[in-house]
């Protein structure tokens, strides 16, 4: 198994699958709100309605969507924010400890210890001075900080945001087209070649930057303004100041994007060759509204780029698209992971009956190649248990009785009268009972013969019985079952 999270600096999003492989998304809004806690009574009832509440130092804060609906409601109130401009905001002292708090909320269904995470980290921005690294190493300290109520951690990995969304969505195109991730922080783009980025940058100026400069030419609030940003129609024509303060800065946003692009391409123009169309996908909360794209289009065919775009794609989700890019990250490498513990950790023996006792010591079959079974060798079964076990083999009455098959095997047919003597029509009873130094006289069809005096005639019969509840019936089994396996070496086995 693996999981993802989309790490934005308004939407928090966790991914993974479900038992039918489907796509699943816990979703929190990244954004809290200081209160004092001098009335308890009102912090009491909060926390029945169940909103999310944490207590800091004296100080409590309510989490996520209700804090957004509080400050909507009440403009008095200022809704605050742990990260800013796509990186951790260095001006909330409390942003570190609130924003674990958030994340590991969100992080469900671990079970198992060093689960494959990754998650999404921008670009540094060509327009403002940000610190990507610095905001990717406190990421990794909340995700290393993790575990969950039985002990087990994560094992977390960082992804570009924008190659991520390349992972989501362009993967019919041999994951080869231009990304453009519009979060509430930033704009991260990223030119990628089967899966491979090219070129990347982010732009700071995204959705915040449309809801701060809409509420300066409104005098509206900052928490208005984004509130009515999610009602917005953009295929529309604004019908009073706000809608078309909006509008105005959704297109000025789109254009600072095509400006970057072009540049970007500019920059590498040497380096970038490609006959065929590319395409471009468009994600992100700030890209939701309808007719978004249509306006990325025309801005777009407005300029000169070294390569011939194809289709603007923009998801039915945009929200979710990039925590599903991390997510196949994250499969693709666990499975990376796994095939190279496999390949590392795989013992084979090409004797059927050494591999058939092996499987009766729980050893795990992956495959088969000509005539090598393999095993998986994992820490409870070391490789020194595996070659021992191989060399008990030779010495054991398990490999008496193999050689007891194989001998009856090669029994022609020839003349005999069977009526004095006692029959078996199962190989594996017949290797039993002649392991028990009964005499074979002959074969019919698949009857083995056995000389039996009247006397033990009903000892011989036992003998018969007592072979199939016998761990010889289960070594016989595990002969046929192995027999069966055609060529190849399982990875389904090894997913988790």
């Amino acid at each position: 198994m693996a999981c993802s999270m989309d790490v934005g600096t308004y939407n928090l999003v966790f991914c993974r699958r479900n038992e039918e492989g489907n796509f699943t998304y816990n979703r929190q809004v990244n954004a809290f709100l200081e209160m004092p806690l001098e009335n308890r009574f009102v912090f009491d009832m909060m926390k029945q309605a169940g909103v999310p509440l944490i207590e800091l130092e004296k100080r409590a804060y309510a989490l996520g969507e209700a804090a957004v609906e509080m400050t909507y409601t009440m403009s008095a109130l200022e809704l605050k924010r742990p990260m800013t401009h796509g990186c951790v905001n260095p001006k909330e002292k409390d942003a570190f400890q609130i924003m674990s708090i958030m994340m590991h909320n969100l992080i469900e269904g671990v079970k198992k210890d060093g689960e494959i995470l990754y998650y999404c980290v921008p670009a540094n921005a060509v327009n403002q001075d940000t610190d990507a690294d610095y905001h990717q190493r406190i990421l990794q300290a909340i995700f290393n900080a993790y575990k969950n109520e039985t002990g087990y951690r994560v094992d977390a990995h960082p992804i570009n945001e924008a190659l991520a969304l390349v992972y989501a969505e362009l993967g019919k195109k041999a994951f080869t087209g231009i990304a453009a991730s519009f979060g509430a922080g930033m704009i991260n783009v990223c030119y990628a070649m089967y899966g491979s980025p090219v070129f990347s940058f982010a732009i700071v100026n995204s959705g915040d930057w449309i809801d701060r400069q809409a509420a300066k030419a409104t005098g509206e609030s900052i928490s208005f303004i984004n509130k009515e940003k999610t009602k917005i129609d953009l295929s529309k024509s604004p019908n009073n100041l706000i809608e078309r303060a909006i509008h105005t800065q959704y297109r000025l946003m789109i254009e600072h994007t095509v400006n970057g692009l072009k540049k970007g391409f500019s920059d590498i123009n040497k380096s970038v060759r490609t006959d065929g169309e590319i395409d471009v996908v468009i994600a992100g909360g700030t890209s939701s509204p309808n007719g978004f794209t249509e306006i990325f289009k025309e801005t777009l065919g407005g300029v000169e780029l070294p390569i011939k775009i194809g289709n603007v794609i923009k998801p039915a989700d945009p929200l979710y698209s990039v925590s599903r890019g991390c997510l196949i990250a994250a499969e693709s490498s666990s499975k990376w992971k796994e095939r190279q513990r496999m390949k590392y950790n795989q013992r084979s023996v090409s004797d059927l009956g050494a591999a058939a006792y092996l499987l009766m010591h729980d050893l795990k079959v992956v495959g088969r190649k000509g005539r090598d079974i393999f095993f998986v060798v994992d820490p409870k079964h070391a490789v020194e248990h595996f070659d021992q076990l191989t060399l008990d083999y030779l010495s054991s009455e398990f490999h008496r009785f193999d050689a007891c098959i194989m001998s009856l095997k090669k029994i022609g047919e020839y003349n005999f009268n069977p009526q004095n003597y006692r029959f078996v029509t199962d190989l594996g009873a017949a290797a039993y009972i002649l392991m028990h130094k009964y005499k074979v006289v002959g074969k019919r069809g698949k009857a083995i013969y056995f000389e039996v005096d009247d006397v033990v005639a009903d000892k011989f019969d036992e003998i018969a019985l007592e072979y199939i509840s016998s761990d010889f019936h289960r070594f016989d089994s595990c002969l046929m079952s192995l027999k069966k396996i055609g060529e190849y070496i399982s990875e389904q086995s090894w997913k988790n």
